[in-house]
């Protein structure tokens, strides 16, 4: 059974608004990579396995594109 994820984009202010409920990490990639080319924005993950938000697609400073 895969886990249900909450989408959210969050403003500059930190304030968080629920964007939709994505089933299972694949799917979320996925979702995430759409909205980010469409509507760019900081999105964060709330991770119920965790119980905390996660940000996705955090690169290091070493990473290649």
């Amino acid at each position: 059974m895969s886990n249900a994820y909450d989408l959210f984009i969050e403003n500059r202010a930190g304030e968080k608004a629920w964007v939709e409920t994505v089933i299972g990490l694949h799917n979320l990639k996925k979702r995430l990579r759409n909205l980010s080319s469409i509507s760019p924005g900081t999105y964060v993950i709330y991770d119920p396995t965790q119980a905390t938000f996660i940000e996705p697609f955090k690169k290091s400073s070493n990473s290649r594109t």
